[in-house]
């Protein structure tokens, strides 16, 4: 809870570069990537002032500028994604996601607005954001894990879309992520090579799109198929399926 309410100065330089290939007719199957740098704390660096009052909640014990911690971090995203034309007007959309935050110098972990978590209506739709999946396979109350969240994210979408006619278009997919940290903060909740694939949940379902205009709206139903912070034996969730209980999400737009 301290990390969502501390205050905290970013100070940060980013570049962004996007290539789109998305509504341009000589691309059908069109290829889209975003990618992104942060470098955030070098310049504050320069004007900081030392607290040595042991209260840090970024470091202890800090720097701060007129009072306030700074934090320090490189964070790197990549959104790949691609399109394919199926049948003349069906598409069949393939979505990766790669984030890593790297904290240093007066951060020991990234700040509050910099770090990943899962859920929502453009992520891992089967669970809601801050839901509680995640961060890596930690059994600790889903209650706390709310407030925990990862410097490592993967996410896999899988969205395969179904012209109804001009204003409807149905939709079904499969979202595949998790969150982790970099260091083991005492959760069970480090990235490791040789695990993390186990530690990815799983949701599926369905979806209505409704054209009005230049509005999109998105109504999408979904439902937990694996579960990673579920005890062994409970994680895969067929056994607890309830048709009638999805996690439902509305948005505008497209999810990706």
């Amino acid at each position: 809870k301290d990390r969502q309410t501390q205050d905290v100065l970013i100070s940060s330089m980013i570049y962004n570069f996007i290539y789109n290939e998305i509504d341009k007719k000589d691309h059908p199957n069109a290829f889209y990537f975003n990618g992104k740098i942060e470098l955030a704390g070098n310049i504050a660096s320069v004007f900081n002032q030392k607290r040595e009052d042991g209260g840090g909640v970024l470091r202890s014990p800090e720097h701060t500028i007129f009072g306030i911690p700074y934090a320090q971090f490189v964070k790197l995203d990549f959104d790949v994604r691609k399109y394919f034309k199926i049948n003349g007007n069906h598409t069949l959309v393939l979505r990766q996601f790669v984030g890593l935050g790297i904290p240093y110098g007066n951060s020991s972990s990234m700040p509050f607005v910099r770090s990943y978590f899962n859920g929502g209506a453009n992520d891992i739709r089967a669970w809601v954001a801050f839901g509680g999946l995640g961060p890596g396979a930690s059994q600790v109350d889903e209650k706390v894990r709310t407030y925990l969240m990862g410097n490592v994210k993967l996410t896999t979408n899988l969205e395969y879309r179904v012209p109804i006619n001009d204003m409807y278009e149905g939709a079904i997919f499969t979202d595949i992520g998790n969150v982790w940290n970099t260091d083991n903060s005492g959760f069970d909740d480090q990235f490791k090579f040789n695990k993390f694939i186990k530690e990815m949940g799983i949701g599926s379902g369905f979806g209505l799109r409704v054209n009005v205009a230049y509005i999109t709206l998105r109504l999408d139903l979904a439902y937990k198929i694996y579960d990673p912070n579920k005890p062994d034996g409970e994680k895969w969730r067929f056994n607890q399926f309830q048709p009638l209980k999805p996690t439902f999400n509305i948005a505008f737009g497209y999810p990706f």
